[in-house]
């Protein structure tokens, strides 16, 4: 394991022949409204800590592609994304750009890695496909997100049918969260069960090559956090 990455990977290993969750998995404590419930800014915070904030930046300065459509899924007022895609955000002849989908328009506006940007609930629209079909996306990531989808199964099968072949999805996953927001089983399980999940999802999804990638802090303290990738073949 390099120390400038502080990463290790490993492939994810199929659990299941077929879907394993029940509709009541994907239920959660306050089923209000989504909409009025991020329609607040959320104090524009990181979720997530310094440490592991500053590991999943080298993370995507490494895993990146620097030319092309990305999409950000979950978006919100920063992608932690490296500088430079900033830099293209507001360059009418850069080679990449990034696509937002999130909930806040506030916080979406904020952002300034976003070229464009799109406001939805994907828990009411979760296949994108058509919205998205003008772009071909050469890679996506939805950082520490997942765990709110309730039908995450069909959002990363929208997002499959708008990756051009040989794109990867990269799914961040730690322990922080809006506890009553989350899908039921994920406050039922343990950390090493969750990242199982997010497995299954890409797998059920048609994905293919799917790793788990565990982050590791030398002096231990750190939010946990893994990377759940996969890539449309």
């Amino acid at each position: 394991m390099s120390t400038a990455q502080n990463w290790t990977v490993q492939p994810f290993k199929p659990r299941h022949d077929t879907w394993p969750y029940k509709p009541s998995d994907f239920k959660r404590l306050d089923e209000s409204d989504d909409a009025k419930f991020y329609s607040q800014p959320r104090n524009y915070v990181y979720h997530i800590d310094e440490h592991a904030v500053e590991s999943l930046k080298r993370y995507y300065a490494t895993v990146l592609p620097d030319e092309g459509s990305l999409l950000d899924l979950c978006s919100s007022w920063t992608c932690l994304y490296p500088e430079t895609f900033e830099i293209a955000a507001v360059d009418p002849g850069a080679k990449m750009k990034v696509i937002g989908v999130g909930m806040s328009k506030e916080e979406l506006e904020t952002n300034r890695t976003l070229a464009e940007r799109f406001v939805v609930d994907l828990n009411k629209e979760p296949d994108l496909s058509d919205r998205l079909e003008r772009f071909e996306f050469v890679a996506a990531t939805c950082c520490v997100s997942i765990d709110y989808l309730a039908k995450p199964r069909e959002v990363l099968q929208g997002l499959r049918k708008v990756l051009k072949e040989g794109a990867m999805v990269h799914l961040v996953v730690s322990n922080r969260m809006f506890a009553t927001k989350v899908v039921r089983r994920w406050l039922e399980v343990s950390e090493e069960e969750r990242v199982g999940m997010v497995g299954d999802y890409l797998q059920f999804s048609g994905f293919e090559d799917i790793e788990i990638v565990e982050f590791k802090n030398s002096k231990g303290r750190t939010d946990p956090l893994w990377v759940v990738r996969a890539r449309k073949v």
